[in-house]
């Protein structure tokens, strides 16, 4: 559980990292 909660954080960041650059 704890692997895949450290995943979800890190696909979030990625994907506001994503849409922060144009």
């Amino acid at each position: 559980m704890k692997r895949s909660k450290a995943k979800i954080a890190r696909t979030i960041s990625q994907k506001e990292s994503n849409e922060k650059v144009p």
